[in-house]
């Protein structure tokens, strides 16, 4: 059996966008406005697991969905386990909070005057956009 990350089975070129020109293939805007963002357009391109299905359904509301061509052309699309897959695809498990697991983890709510500014140092604030 063959490491996962053996570099043979990376792959190489444009994949399923191969009829897109080099030069717009190259182009980090191009690739911005062609991203993967919905379990529609990801189910054209790969069997979502039952988990990954209902993740990528809470993209926008706790999960983050938006891989693009080339990244997209990392994952291998047979295997579920894919590291690559796994950082990109959401997971219905990602929303589950285990125990002793924080909903706010760096303490940010209790520096929070208003919803959407933290202002943790006197001459910081971070705004959640």
């Amino acid at each position: 059996m063959q490491p996962r990350d053996n570099r043979e089975y990376w792959f190489k070129g444009q994949g399923l966008w191969a009829d897109v020109p080099v030069a717009q293939w190259r182009d980090w805007r191009w690739q911005y406005r062609h991203r993967l963002s919905s379990p529609e357009q990801l189910e054209q391109l790969l069997h979502l697991s039952p988990s990954e299905r209902a993740g990528c359904l809470l993209a926008g509301e706790r999960l983050s969905l938006a891989i693009t061509p080339y990244f997209f052309n990392l994952i291998n699309r047979d295997d579920p386990e894919c590291p690559i897959r796994r950082q990109v695809v959401p997971r219905e498990e990602e929303t589950h909070i285990s125990p002793g697991e924080r909903e706010d983890p760096v303490g940010e709510d209790k520096t929070m005057p208003v919803p959407g500014l933290v202002h943790r140092y006197p001459d910081r604030v971070l705004f959640l956009v």
